[in-house]
């Protein structure tokens, strides 16, 4: 616990002088409303990604949705569907607040060999427990112990932006971060990702690859003995991601705005 707790304050001393939130007081001045437009592949094919991001709730929450849609298909239907939101909240460390995203809820819904596997999984903060309704029954998880910084991997690139991580005029090439890592897709994960761990929340190291003028302009997630690559522009938003052992890449369509 003790070393989790100096690699937490750790985490947010190097971002306290972030250049990324420099006359900018709270994550409404850093997250955006958006939509954008990406180009899937895997091992199954091709497929348009959407990507939509906003704020709820007098911008006290923010939301991240996303679908797969196969453009060969006369089905209309999407094929994957996510909803991440997560609350906009602040942490003490050292007598000093910094402000975070935390796990609110998710929504999944995918098909696989033309059934459809869906779950809604709601976080109680105060007893730090998910409660995951699935085609497989009701469950509760216990989040892990500590204070930590949790982000959706459909949300990723954003709550990792809202620390000011990415234009951090402290960080080098080669400096790695711990965080924790929430599956949208569980309790699925082993259907869909190869090698994976069915779990809902799962330890994950991110590494600084490349510097651009002070910004971090490529990082990469390590999880379940896997890594997963970024490319992310000058405002942090994710141009293209790379998940080898899946067989994943994404990269953003050049008529996105």
């Amino acid at each position: 616990m003790k070393y989790r707790l100096t690699l937490l304050i750790t985490f947010f001393l190097l971002l306290s002088c972030s250049i990324f939130t420099r006359g900018k007081n709270n994550l409404n001045d850093i997250l955006k409303k958006n939509k954008s437009e990406y180009r899937y592949h895997d091992i199954s094919g091709s497929f348009d990604l959407v990507s939509e991001t906003g704020f709820l709730k007098k911008n006290t929450e923010f939301f991240t949705k996303s679908y797969l849609k196969d453009d060969k298909s006369n089905d209309d239907k999407p094929v994957e569907k996510r909803l991440s939101i997560s609350k906009i909240d602040s942490i003490e460390i050292k007598k000093k607040r910094f402000q975070i995203m935390k796990p609110k809820l998710s929504m999944f819904s995918i098909w696989l060999d033309s059934k459809k596997y869906s779950n809604k999984i709601e976080y109680f903060e105060k007893e730090r427990i998910f409660k995951v309704r699935a085609n497989t029954g009701e469950k509760e998880v216990k989040l892990p112990g500590g204070n930590q910084v949790y982000c959706y991997f459909g949300q990723l690139v954003d709550c990792l932006a809202s620390t000011g991580l990415f234009l951090e005029s402290g960080v080098k090439k080669g400096d790695k971060i711990s965080f924790s890592l929430i599956w949208e897709s569980y309790p699925y994960n082993e259907y869909i990702y190869d090698r994976a761990v069915n779990e809902l929340v799962s330890p994950a190291t991110l590494e600084v690859e490349k510097l651009k003028s002070e910004s971090v302009s490529n990082f990469s997630i390590e999880v379940w003995n896997q890594t997963i690559s970024y490319e992310v522009n000058a405002d942090g938003a994710m141009e293209s991601m790379n998940w080898a052992v899946q067989g994943i890449s994404i990269k953003q369509n050049n008529s996105s705005k």
